[in-house]
């Protein structure tokens, strides 16, 4: 069976936690309440947030790359939001995609590839073979340890292993993808603008 999205984000949230030795609070960004919330806690709190877009994919290459479908338009709007001190906006791509890869690589942490959005400046909306554009708006994103190429005009983007991050590596991403200055209101835009499962964390 696929695994989903949702799927990829309970376990991830667990694992990451852990790994990382900090107490962190997630909150879900889908009901507009909780997300003003953790927000209003963050800024009270003077914590820092790390905001995550998970996505799945159970589709191989013929060269092992697993292939994820990321719209433009979604990987704009993350990539704007990493701009300036909000560094911390990271997509999610574990390389497995169903059940019986997960229950075979665990912990699933260490299956999952961090690709920061502040990496993806310069990529250009995707087109057709043809030139022209390409109606869906989706980017393929060929996937490999290390290494993304989002197409369709070839651009390799480098990736971190979730597995391999620590405490260092969390100090050393200082930013956060909702700031005093522009409050809740512009954070929330922000959030109606990404689609499918995202989460954010607060730490202390």
């Amino acid at each position: 069976m696929r695994v989903s999205e949702k799927t990829v984000e309970l376990n991830f949230c667990t694992q990451f936690g852990k790994r990382v030795g900090r107490d962190i609070v997630w909150f879900g960004l889908t009901q507009r309440q909780e997300a003003r919330a953790g927000f209003d806690a963050a800024v009270k709190l003077g914590a820092r947030l790390l905001l995550f877009q998970f996505k799945a994919s159970n589709h191989t290459m013929a060269g092992g790359e697993r292939r994820f479908h990321l719209q433009h338009d979604q990987l704009e709007a993350l990539r704007e939001r990493a701009g300036g001190r909000a560094r911390s906006v990271f997509y999610v791509l574990p390389l497995v995609g169903t059940t019986h890869e997960l229950a075979c690589r665990r912990p699933l942490l260490e299956a999952c590839w961090l690709m920061d959005a502040n990496d993806l400046d310069g990529i250009k909306p995707p087109t057709k073979r043809n030139g022209e554009s390409r109606k869906s708006q989706l980017h393929y994103a060929d996937v490999v340890p290390n290494m993304a190429t989002i197409r369709s005009d070839p651009t390799d983007v480098p990736l971190t292993c979730a597995g391999e991050i620590s405490g260092d590596w969390l100090h050393e991403s200082d930013g956060m993808p909702g700031t005093t200055e522009h409050g809740f209101e512009e954070f929330w835009r922000f959030r109606r603008s990404l689609r499918g499962t995202a989460a954010a964390a607060m730490l202390r």
